[in-house]
Parts: structure tokens; C-alpha cells; sequence
């Protein structure tokens, strides 16, 4: 477990990297800069590919105790979201910017889709993914453990799925279900194989093919349709997945025998909080690129404040629920 602790504390981290550095180019005026925030997206895959790996490795029978695996994983998410929430809300109602809408309704409640309407809080469509997420779970682990015999073909179903979902002319349902496929596979992958007992050598071949191949193949596909569905949805989709993969096995290489540097550790502890509150300092309400007049300098500027705040997010957070689970440990007849 310790080995494998350091191997995805490394994933968790690097996958925050990618988001933020997703972001962060896409303000940039430079053209081939700006042009790899797509790939840098891939941080998205990632965080996907990890929750469900984890939850499948871990190998509990969700199933037998549903509501008591929903409370800890919702407030595991939501308390720290909710925070990140009424700060986004402080800010907006100093700059004056804030109205009630039903948009602000949908994102207190994680509901908004992915289509969020509220300026600095575009990017938490991923809560309502890892929600649906987490909604399948338990069935997961079920039809996993009861019908072993269904498992190769539930592999199958979820890795052709996004192909039939690319082609329905509603966004959200391809960006939300090619996502619960992603988690569905790793889970999956996560109950049936562990990837650190491959050989460094061969894993390494693989991951580096794997990247390679991936990378060439978006190449190649963003020559010939680019702009289509084809591209946008079915060439990215299915090769961000491959190039995830790719990263966690190298992460396994470099990690297999050793724990992540106390360092590391750190930033993935945050790495949530700080994905939540980096945002908003992008693109607004309180934008910092282009304060400086030096892309660099604003990238370190936002970076400094987003891990800061996310830091206190993360002890705030890590306060609320200790003492969520003081309150529940307490004897029924206590006040």
C-alpha cells in the first residue's frame, strides 16, 4: 500500500500540474503556447482515471453499505467545494458583479452541468461528472463482484459507449458520460490488475509507445477533421484516455519502489482545493493574466495565490470534517 501510495500521490499531483498549466496556456498570445492547452486538458482524464482506479483497488463492497459510502464521499467532496463556493461568492459581491440566478442555485447544489454560468466557476462542471461518477459506483461494484462473468463485457461496453455518445448533438451528454465511461474503466482495471507488478522495463516500452502512438494518432486526426465531432470528440476523447494511462504506468515505473517526497505529498493534498480556486483568477472575477504584462510572471502570480488559498481551503475543510466526525462518533445520549 505504501509503495502504491507514492505512485499516486505523483499521478494526483502531476494531474493538477496539467490542469493548471491547461488553463494557463490558453491565455496565452503565443500561438503553439496556447495551441497545447489542449493537450495539458488531459489533467481532467487523469483525476477521472485515479478516483476510479482507487475505489477499484481498494475493493470494498459498496454495495452492502451504500448510504454510509455516499455520506463520506459527498462531503469529501462537498465541503471544500462549498467553501470554494461562498469565496467565489465574496468576490463577487465586492466587485459588484453578483446576481441571483438560478445558475448560482444549480452550483451550490454541484447540478450545474456543464454549462456553468457563473464567471470563475466554468471549470466545476467537473463536480457534477464525479458526481454521476460516484453515482455508479455502487452498481459497479456489484455487477463486479456477483456477475464475474460480465466483466469483460462491461470493459467493452464502456470503451465503445463514448462512441455512440460522440454522435448525440447535446455537449453535455458526451463531455458528462465519456467521463462515468473513463471511471468505469479504471475502476474496472483497478479490481483486475495491479500495474506494479509489471516489469520496469516493459512498462516503461508500453507507456512510451503508448504515448507516442496517442500523440501521433490526435496529430494525424486533427489534419483531417479537425472542427468535426470526429476530432473534437472522438479523436481527443479516446487518446486523452490512452495518454492517461500512459502517464500513470511511467508514475508506477518512477515511484514503484519508493514513497513520494514529503513535497509531492503536500501538493497533492491541496491539489483539489487548488483546482477550485485557480480558476477564477484566469479568466475572472478576478483575472490576473495580463496584469504583469509577462505571461510567465502571471502563471507564478496565480499559481502563489491559488496554492495559498487552496491551502486554507484544504485546512479549513480538513477542520469542518474532523469535526463533522466528532459529532457522528458521539454517543447518542451525549449533547
Amino acid at each position: 500500500m505504501r509503495k502504491r501510495t507514492g505512485v499516486l500521490t505523483a499521478y494526483r499531483a502531476l494531474a493538477m500540474v496539467f490542469i493548471l498549466l491547461c488553463h494557463y496556456n490558453a491565455e496565452s498570445t503565443v500561438g503553439i503556447v496556447s495551441a497545447l492547452s489542449q493537450f495539458f486538458n488531459v489533467g481532467v482524464e487523469m483525476f477521472v482515471l485515479l478516483s476510479g482506479f482507487l475505489f477499484g483497488q481498494k475493493g470494498e463492497q459498496i454495495y452492502s453499505n451504500i448510504k454510509s459510502w455516499y455520506l463520506k464521499r459527498i462531503r469529501r467532496i462537498f465541503v471544500p467545494y462549498e467553501l470554494f463556493v461562498a469565496l467565489l461568492f465574496v468576490i463577487h459581491l465586492i466587485k459588484g458583479s453578483f446576481r441571483a440566478t438560478l445558475d448560482w442555485f444549480l452550483l451550490v447544489l454541484g447540478l450545474q452541468g456543464t454549462v456553468v454560468g457563473v464567471v470563475g466557476a466554468e471549470h466545476t462542471w467537473f463536480i457534477s461528472a464525479i458526481l454521476l461518477c460516484y453515482l455508479l459506483t455502487p452498481a459497479l461494484s456489484f455487477l463486479y463482484d456477483k456477475m464475474p462473468k460480465l466483466r469483460m463485457l462491461m470493459m467493452i461496453c464502456f470503451a465503445l459507449l463514448p462512441l455512440a455518445l460522440a454522435l448525440v448533438p447535446a455537449a453535455f451528454v458526451f463531455t458528462l458520460g465519456s467521463k462515468v465511461c473513463l471511471y468505469a474503466l479504471a475502476y474496472i482495471f483497478g479490481r483486475r490488475f495491479n500495474v506494479e507488478r509489471m516489469e520496469q522495463s516493459k512498462a516503461l516500452t508500453f507507456s512510451v509507445a503508448d504515448l507516442l502512438v496517442a500523440i501521433a494518432v490526435r496529430l494525424a486526426a486533427k489534419s483531417i477533421c479537425d472542427g468535426t465531432i470526429w476530432y473534437d470528440r472522438v479523436a481527443v476523447g479516446y487518446t486523452q484516455m490512452v495518454i492517461a494511462i500512459g502517464i500513470l504506468i511511467i508514475c508506477t515505473v518512477i515511484f514503484q519502489n519508493r514513497n513520494a517526497p514529503q513535497w509531492l505529498s503536500n501538493i497533492a493534498d491541496i491539489s483539489f482545493e487548488v483546482y477550485l480556486v485557480h480558476y477564477m483568477f484566469c479568466i475572472g472575477p478576478v483575472k490576473l493574466f495580463g496584469c504583469t504584462g509577462w505571461w510567465g510572471a502571471d502563471a507564478a502570480l496565480v499559481t502563489a495565490i491559488s496554492v495559498f488559498l487552496g491551502s486554507v481551503l484544504h485546512v479549513a475543510a480538513r477542520k469542518i470534517l474532523g469535526a463533522i466526525d466528532n459529532l457522528c462518533a458521539r454517543p447518542k445520549g451525549i449533547q
